[in-house]
């Protein structure tokens, strides 16, 4: 069968750029969150996060696919930068949405846009929320009505308080999937050689990212080729799968429900119908992107690693401390042993009950919800696994 262009991708960036085991991920995310934005025979847009902290590799893994005609880098964003009322002295719109249909947004550090102004941040997130669906309309005093149909992919590095933001910040909310890298704090000797490593690395930095680039080129053109002759739709997804997916997904959404800025609580549920479609079509892409037709084990991994790091960090060790516990416990033992603020455990507490997260008065999973992580697979291989 040969070595497929995701296979060979992974192993130049892992190789170049010594990429920790829990990390490699990092290069299945970025190909298939590229790839799927242009599965043929399916229109639907899918953004997402890089999260990691400042020197875990984001910034150098999107870099290697910044010389693609697909994609679009820019470091941040302005209030107006995505549709400006005005146009420049030529009688040109300077929009970046004119510049941006059919390709990838990449934007190298949106973190610095938390410095900003709450007010500021606000806009420029509702301004991608419009854009999600392919199409904005902005009305100017100056210019009038603007509109454009623009369908763009879009792919943000993010340092720092992400979960805090996502969980304030709710007009991005469900539109966006996350991968984490460097999730874990490594060894002090395998932080130590890596340090050293980069000390060598930084020697022929210019060489090895020219050399790395050109495989991402390479390989992401006979990658596009395929995604271009192939109906994504007659992509096997084998039922087994389908039923772990849709179960990973009804549980996500439920759990990341965030509550309502203005009410604090609410009764429903996000609906996975998004989310769904999602980490479909990533799983779709990736299978394509490793020469196969038909989704795999390995594109599962990722699929679960995905609904695992969209989950709010937060909520994230709340859940698995209450599924390691099959008795009720008290808030304050809950908030020690998952490590999350006891002021935020009582907040997700509150949306929990609200959902029927919880059992009724009492701080345990519903049977429900611990019969679904079970199934997931989410915090383990699904019970049924052989």
């Amino acid at each position: 069968m040969g070595t497929s262009p995701l296979q060979e991708m992974r192993t130049a960036m892992t190789t170049l750029l010594r990429l920790h085991q829990d990390d490699q991920p990092v290069v299945d995310y970025v190909v298939s969150l590229i790839g799927a934005n242009y599965l043929k025979g399916y229109s639907d847009l899918i953004w997402g996060w890089l999260v990691g902290p400042p020197g875990s590799c984001k910034t150098e893994v999107v870099r290697l696919f910044e010389p693609l005609d697909i994609t679009y880098f820019t470091s941040t964003l302005t209030a107006n930068a995505l549709a400006s009322g005005t146009n420049t002295e030529e009688g040109d719109d300077p929009s970046l949405l004119t510049r941006l249909n059919n390709k990838i947004l990449i934007i190298k550090d949106f973190t610095i846009l938390n410095s900003e102004s709450e007010k500021l941040l606000g806009k420029i997130t509702s301004d991608l929320r419009d854009a999600n669906d392919g199409f904005y309309g902005k009305e100017s005093g100056k210019e009038g009505h603007r509109s454009y149909h623009t369908k763009f992919g879009l792919i943000f590095c993010y340092t720092g308080l992400l979960d805090a933001f996502a969980f304030s910040q709710q007009q991005l909310g469900e539109r966006m999937i996350s991968l984490r890298i460097s999730r874990h704090r490594r060894l002090r000797e395998d932080r130590k050689s890596h340090i050293r490593h980069v000390w060598t690395a930084a020697k022929g930095k210019e060489a090895w990212r020219t050399a790395a680039s050109e495989i991402v080129i390479r390989c992401m053109d006979t990658y596009m080729k395929k995604l271009e002759s192939i109906e994504a739709g007659n992509v096997v997804f084998p039922v087994h799968y389908q039923e772990q997916l849709s179960e990973l997904v009804d549980l996500i959404a439920s759990i990341r429900t965030a509550p309502l800025r203005v009410h604090g609580l609410t009764g429903q549920a996000e609906i996975g119908s998004r989310l769904g479609l999602q980490l479909h079509h990533l799983g779709v892409a990736r299978a394509l992107a490793d020469n196969r037709t038909e989704i795999n084990q390995e594109d599962m991994n990722l699929l679960l690693r995905l609904g695992e790091d969209t989950l709010p960090s937060f909520l994230h060790k709340t859940l698995r401390t209450l599924y390691r516990n099959t008795a009720p416990v008290t808030p304050d033992l809950l908030a020690y042993h998952a490590r999350v603020d006891g002021v935020l455990v009582g907040e997700i507490l509150r949306q929990w009950h609200s959902l029927g997260i919880l059992e009724p008065k009492l701080i345990l999973l519903s049977e429900e919800i611990r019969h679904q992580i079970t199934a997931t697979g989410l915090f383990g291989p699904p019970s049924d696994s052989s």
